[in-house]
């Protein structure tokens, strides 16, 4: 039987969220299971509770232990005129979710098992498959496999709109149909394209290659039509369902993923499992002055909204306070105003550290404080910062205590020594969802739009740290090899691609995957991971190896715009504290 916790809110959208976590495993009914539980679930309550999103599950593998679940909120609204049907569903380790760029890693283990059985060379260069793409300008013809893997073939992203001004291989719209924009189109981008430096602005055409790392989708949407066309004929379609047949064959099955689909979620079969929604809710934060909610300012404007969301407010120790939202004409928020102020509130606890740019929020549980949440890491840290932590509590209480851990010179983990007193619930403004959000698969799906659940990615991430048995069956040498090759580093993330001259902090680039070096001065191991985003969307695979640690995350709630001008990645924040967490706690 699972453990319920019911977490009870003001009235509103999610005036009732219940957390569900999953009971161990017999074997794993000791005190690091339940610790494992308690530290994951901590951070899932934080991320629903703050409205950062709107569920979310977390799987996470801790040496020998069975693999651990743990999920909170929704992951799909009900219509409500069907009968007998409740309004909400919970998540569940077997609901499909949309992983977007963590695709990535599965076409780039296809490519180390090709390269492992001697049918492809890291080195080969697009030359080599000029009768499937076409005739290549010179410098594009010298890209490499490896260079596409490691996002240092100087391509863009996306090729750029057809409007107002068309071009060779142009999209007609941000995420077209494969049937809408094909191989073909694909190819004809790249016959035209001529490698980039992004690192300098305006981007200039390079000079030669590898070029310094530039994320590309299109890069790994080239690399996966590649690996489904051994045929070396002229690029169709049938080199995408080659691609997925590929990963069907050679890594789905041998690892017993029996809830992924290599297509998207909208290419499910007949009759298939739970689907998760994806959302891209506003997001807001309230000012407090003499107990009163002064005013409410929007972070992101969300997306999706054919009608003014309910706004809830919760948290803060207060009462009575209630707001509005107000819409624009294209679906997004245009303000939050409140209609009355309340009573005795409390404004959310601060977390300071001095220099170095760090951030952190606490996580509350019965008055005391239970863990940081790092919401920005900082840079630069030679030793430990002093942390502090004031207000968000009642005048009886005491200040919680921490300390900060670091990687890297970037404050990754902050262990509480002390909980303090009279903590009150961390102050949130929940904005309900609008419409959840359809995503089409595009021809570079290899590079975002495969479909999985969380009990399949625990599966991969299992292979991925290099266990030998993964759901109770042997893992092939060969996919074993492919992710050897796929998550060795071969060029630096920051600066010159060459890996040799890469600052021993700085991230460095695998193929598709991202790996932190060790960091012996704090004893911190290398993290190998990839994060994957589409609107309504967030997901984080992390793995340390050496520890057999692994962390994946899904949370159904990406936005499009924050203060910062990024998306919202609320899965990324909640693997990298989890993952941290379990390693310092544990």
């Amino acid at each position: 039987m699972s453990k319920r916790i019911g977490l009870v809110l003001p009235t509103g959208l999610l005036a009732a969220i219940v957390l569900e976590f999953a009971a161990p495993p017999a074997r794993a009914g000791g005190p690091t299971a339940a610790k494992i539980q308690a530290i994951a679930a901590a951070y899932a309550q934080d991320a629903v509770q703050n409205g950062d999103t709107v569920g979310i599950e977390i799987g996470v593998i801790y040496k020998n232990l069975p693999p651990q679940y743990i999920d909170a909120g929704v992951a799909n609204f009900i219509p409500l005129h069907l009968p007998n049907h409740p309004e909400t569903l919970p998540f569940t380790a077997d609901a499909v979710f949309s992983i977007g760029s963590v695709s990535k890693v599965f076409t780039t283990n296809l490519l180390g098992q090709n390269v492992d059985a001697g049918l492809l060379q890291l080195s080969d260069p697009l030359s080599s498959f000029e009768a499937a793409i076409g005739t290549l300008p010179p410098l594009t013809a010298k890209v490499t496999l490896q260079d596409l893997g490691d996002f240092t073939g100087g391509f863009p992203d996306y090729p750029p709109l057809c409007t107002p001004t068309p071009s060779p291989g142009c999209i007609p719209s941000v995420r077209p149909t494969y049937q809408a924009y094909t191989a073909q189109d694909l190819a004809a981008y790249f016959d035209h394209a001529v490698p980039m430096n992004y690192h300098v602005t305006p981007a200039k055409p390079a000079t030669q290659v590898p070029v310094p790392y530039h994320y590309s989708d299109f890069s790994i949407g080239l690399l996966g039509l590649l690996l489904g066309d051994p045929s070396n004929a002229p690029f169709t379609n049938a080199a995408l369902k080659n691609w997925a047949a590929d990963v069907r064959t050679e890594i789905l099955t041998p690892l017993g993923m029996t809830h992924t689909y290599p297509l998207g979620t909208n290419t499910l079969p007949p009759n298939p499992p739970q689907i998760v929604q994806g959302f891209q809710p506003a997001l807001a934060t309230a000012s407090v002055l003499n107990g009163e909610i002064t005013s409410i300012a929007l972070t992101s404007p969300g997306a999706g909204y054919a009608s003014a969301p309910a706004v809830t407010i919760v948290g803060g120790g207060g009462s009575g306070a209630t707001a509005i939202a107000r819409l624009t004409a294209d679906g997004t928020l245009k303000s939050i105003e409140v209609t009355h102020a309340g009573d005795d509130y409390i404004a959310p606890a601060e977390v300071t550290f001095g220099s170095g740019g760090a951030k952190a929020a606490v996580i509350v549980q019965n008055g005391k404080v239970v863990a940081f949440k790092i919401l920005a890491t900082g840079s630069g840290y030679t030793q430990a910062p002093g942390v502090q932590v004031t207000g968000g509590r009642e005048f009886i209480g005491r200040d919680a205590t921490g300390i900060a851990h670091l990687d890297d010179g970037r404050v990754s983990y902050i262990e509480v020594t002390g909980g303090g007193l009279a903590y009150v619930q961390p102050l949130s403004v929940i904005v309900a969802p609008g419409n959840n959000t359809v995503e089409n698969t595009p021809v570079w799906a290899p590079a975002g739009a495969i479909g999985s659940s969380v009990h399949d990615m625990l599966a991969f991430a299992s292979a991925a740290l290099g266990n030998q048995v993964v759901n109770g069956r042997p893992v092939p040498a060969q996919v074993t090899k492919g992710f050897e090759i796929a998550e060795t580093p071969y060029a630096c993330s920051v600066g010159k691609p060459d890996l040799s001259s890469c600052p021993p902090n700085d991230e460095q680039s695998a193929l598709a995957w991202f790996v932190l070096p060790a960091d012996s001065d704090h004893h911190v191991p290398e993290i190998v991971g990839k994060d994957g985003g589409l609107p309504g969307f967030s997901t984080e695979v992390l793995l340390m190896p050496s520890e057999d640690i692994a962390v994946v995350v899904f949370a159904n709630s990406r936005q499009t715009v924050t203060a910062t001008g990024n998306p919202s990645h609320e899965a990324e924040l909640v693997a990298h504290n989890v993952l941290y967490a379990l390693y310092y706690g544990l």
